[in-house]
């Protein structure tokens, strides 16, 4: 069994009443989606926002959402629990155009939405994920990211990180920020992703603090 992670471009249209929302996150992750019945549908959805107040408004302002439960809110994100009508747009609305039991594919958790491209974990066998590729490729402009061997219940300890936090860190990592001595500073790592070197130690701190306190169990 092989694991693929491909990125599909996708238009804003696809956004849909959630484009607002879209606007003020940097990254959308759906954690767990199933259909409630013919006429409903449920998913968890974590976002990851500098405003997780004004997310919060956004979605309680939404009327097709039928019922809203906020799991947890911190600084930077919200996860929610929301039950939409099956015709309503929502993040897993993807669900609905793709039949991945056709194909004998399942999903790995999380889907990550951005403002225009999806990247989605798929696992199967080589020749189903390649029948998907040819498939998803009528529709949208693909990218395959990666492709490894599946291995059950590897979870990596990034998974706690924004999507920002484990872009940071790994390009410090990449560029030797972390070797003895260094190669590099956080204003070489900053023009590489093109922001500034404030942000990169911010984000490095955030990561290395919420690292710290997953291997030490601490809040």
């Amino acid at each position: 069994m092989e694991k693929m992670s491909i990125e599909m471009y996708m238009s804003q249209k696809e956004w849909g009443c959630f484009k607002k929302i879209a606007e003020i996150c940097s990254c959308i992750e759906v954690l767990n989606y199933f259909a409630g019945d013919e006429e409903t549908f449920i998913e968890i959805t974590r976002f990851f926002s500098e405003y997780p107040k004004k997310v919060i408004e956004e979605l309680e302002s939404y009327k097709k959402i039928m019922k809203l439960k906020i799991l947890e809110i911190n600084e930077d994100t919200v996860t929610a629990y929301m039950k939409y009508n099956s015709k309503s747009f929502s993040f897993g609305c993807i669900f609905k155009l793709i039949d991945f039991k056709k194909y004998e594919l399942f999903i790995e958790y999380p889907i990550e939405f951005f403002e225009d491209r999806t990247i989605i974990k798929l696992v199967g066998e080589k020749k189903n994920l390649a029948k998907f590729k040819k498939f998803i490729d009528k529709s949208f402009k693909t990218r395959i990211l990666e492709v490894e061997r599946y291995i059950p219940h590897k979870i990596s300890i990034l998974e706690v990180l924004t999507p920002k936090q484990r872009e940071t860190l790994l390009k410090a990592y990449e560029m030797g920020y972390y070797t003895i001595p260094r190669k590099t500073t956080l204003s070489e790592i900053g023009k590489a992703m093109n922001i500034s070197d404030s942000a990169v130690r911010e984000h490095l701190r955030k990561s290395e603090n919420k690292i710290m306190s997953l291997i030490f169990g601490k809040d």
